[in-house]
């Protein structure tokens, strides 16, 4: 099984050598003379470490860590290198066992919680070049040292001799060991099409007729083969983003492949239906506004509140703006009050509460309503007082009697009067009567 999962992991690198990410400031150099760099860097809880600058220490390559964790360094061999990332909390460096001439390696990097890179497995290669020479069980291609033992698997076209692969080109594939050596897991060579791929991996996008498969660009046509899948697929529209799908074909110049065959593995999988929303939370409804009078007996109604399920509402009334007045209960539908009593030369006074209903299915924002009580009317003017007429003035003789006659005196709301005569001035005389309409008295002399 790991044989597998490599082997598929080590192909689908070759669609990599001629497309890598170049991304230093030297000069050009020939492919043979290269190295290419791939990785991926994942963050401590395993999501990808973005916007992370990565760079060979002591030279000036450098690249930045895409959406996916992913970068790409290509140029002239360095051997064993030291690689530094940094970024928001991250500054750390690991060593690499070697980036020789035509390695092409790829590396999974993990970071600690404290910001810390380690490897994650061994460093997968890819090495195309020419068999310098064969001693033993190892091979000599440029700068890098190939153990092949019994668990090497060779194509058809490779030699059976390791000796008669010597001057000839190959592919290597395998596993980078701490001192730079590889321990080859695939020979691939000494005849047929040296530029013919076939790698597995997962459809990241799908645009007319080619395919993003793990990174790799991979162009269809009317002569591709489709394969695969319920129901079987036979042509570009038959495939999904997510299916993991088996491409055989030639690299391209550009480093794209042009397939020949494509053929599902494994379906995506759909994600499940989105959960249902939550229950909308009720409604309050405080119910319209009102204008009553001072000292009124006052009902809010809160009734029209709802839930879209149909379940049973709790209410809280609050009074949160005029005079203050005591409701009869704050945790009822219809809670009552009496208005307060607002004086006849002050302006209206308004009352706001606020109502909030909750359930089962959460808390309702809150409903206002205005209560607006009017002024006492004035009071009525005082009655008017009535009207004293102590008759005529009179000229009588020394010692005459004398009658005061007040029976015109009247009230305007024909209430029965009661006198009350005074002497104010002159020789002082008795009065018969000081509470009758008409008091007698007897003149001086």
């Amino acid at each position: 099984m790991r044989r597998t999962i490599l082997d598929v992991r080590l192909k689908a690198m070759l669609a990599l050598v001629l497309g890598a990410t170049f991304a230093c400031n030297q000069s050009p150099t020939a492919p043979h003379e290269r190295f290419t760099l791939l990785a991926q860097v994942a963050a401590a809880d395993g999501t990808a470490a973005k916007a992370l600058k990565a760079e060979i220490a002591g030279t000036n390559l450098f690249a930045q860590t895409d959406a996916g964790g992913r970068f790409s360094i290509s140029a002239a061999p360095q051997g064993p290198a030291t690689l530094h990332l940094s970024g928001p909390g991250v500054d750390t460096s690991l060593q690499l066992p070697g980036l020789d001439d035509g390695l092409v390696v790829r590396i999974a990097v993990g970071l600690s919680n404290d910001g810390k890179a380690f490897l994650k497995g061994q460093p997968e290669v890819l090495l195309r070049g020419t068999v310098a020479s064969a001693i033993g069980g190892d091979l000599r291609v440029a700068a890098s040292t190939i153990h092949v033992d019994g668990n090497t698997i060779f194509d058809a076209g490779s030699a059976s001799s390791l000796s008669r692969l010597v001057g000839q080109v190959v592919n290597i594939q395998g596993l980078q060991a701490a001192n730079g050596s590889i321990q080859a897991a695939n020979v691939n060579g000494g005849g047929g099409n040296k530029n013919e791929v076939k790698f597995v991996g997962p459809i990241d996008a799908i645009s007319g007729l080619d395919l993003t498969v793990d990174g790799f660009t991979v162009h269809t046509s009317a002569a591709t083969k489709f394969s695969g899948g319920k129901p079987n697929v036979t042509s570009v529209a038959g495939l999904h983003a997510g299916d993991t799908v088996e491409v055989r074909g030639s690299q391209q110049v550009d480093g794209s492949v042009a397939a020949a065959e494509v053929k599902v593995q494994r379906a995506a999988v759909a994600p499940p239906p989105p959960p249902p929303p939550p229950p909308a939370a009720p409604t309050a409804n405080a119910g319209p506004a009102q204008a009553v009078a001072s000292g009124a007996f006052v009902t809010l109604d809160g009734s029209a509140s709802s839930d879209a399920t149909g379940i049973a509402v709790a209410f809280q009334w609050s009074q949160t703006a005029g005079p203050a007045v005591t409701l009869s209960s704050a945790t009822v539908a219809l809670p009552t009050f009496t208005a307060p009593a607002v004086a006849f030369d002050l302006p209206a006074a308004v009352l706001t509460f606020s109502l909030v209903v909750s359930d089962a299915n959460g808390t309702s924002a809150p409903a206002t309503v205005n209560v607006t009580v009017t002024p006492q009317p004035p009071p009525p003017p005082p009655p008017a007082p009535p009207i004293a007429d102590a008759g005529p003035d009179q000229a009588v003789a020394s010692g005459a009697f004398v009658t005061l006659d007040g029976s015109a005196s009247a009230d305007p709301a024909a209430l029965p009067l009661t006198f009350s005569w005074t002497q104010t001035a002159g020789a002082i005389v008795t009065l018969s009567s000081g509470a009758s309409v008409t008091p007698t008295f007897t003149a001086p002399s």
